[in-house]
């Protein structure tokens, strides 16, 4: 990649493929609450932020903010299970979506999950929030 050969990291498309593989399959994934429908529980959203990282073009510094909406008496298990996923892709085997991007490390914890205010009704269920956010370093793959 030359200098002059920019490519915009699809950072949306990273981390929906990447917390998809990390999420149990009952879970529903999406960017940014671009969901179906709330009354589906647990559901996960993402967030990511990027910039360019200096001259290094194709290195981005990203900072990804992650909520978790389940019900309370499964919502630690699932924040335990997501927590341990986000951080096996300091692993240089996984965090890589081909043809999209890879971690090539997580710089810092900004906050580790944490339970965001009281519980909510939704359609018959009550909800919890828990939400936690990193600084990574990624690559255009």
């Amino acid at each position: 990649m030359g200098l002059f050969d920019v490519a915009l990291l699809d950072n949306d498309g990273l981390f929906q493929t990447l917390i998809r593989e990390i999420a149990p399959q009952h879970a529903t994934v999406a960017a940014d609450l671009d969901i179906d429908s709330y009354a589906e529980l647990p559901f996960i959203t993402h967030y990511s932020t990027t910039s360019q990282d200096g001259n290094a073009n194709g290195l981005w510094t990203v900072t990804l903010s992650v909520s978790i909406f389940a019900e309370p008496s499964t919502a630690f298990a699932l924040v335990k299970e997501i927590y341990r996923g986000i951080w096996a892709w300091e692993d240089p085997t996984k965090g890589i979506v081909p043809d999209i991007g890879a971690i090539e490390r997580i710089d810092q914890e900004l906050s580790a999950f944490s339970r965001v205010g009281g519980e909510a009704q939704m359609e018959n269920k009550t909800a919890i929030q828990f939400t936690g956010s990193w600084q990574l370093t990624a690559r255009n793959h």
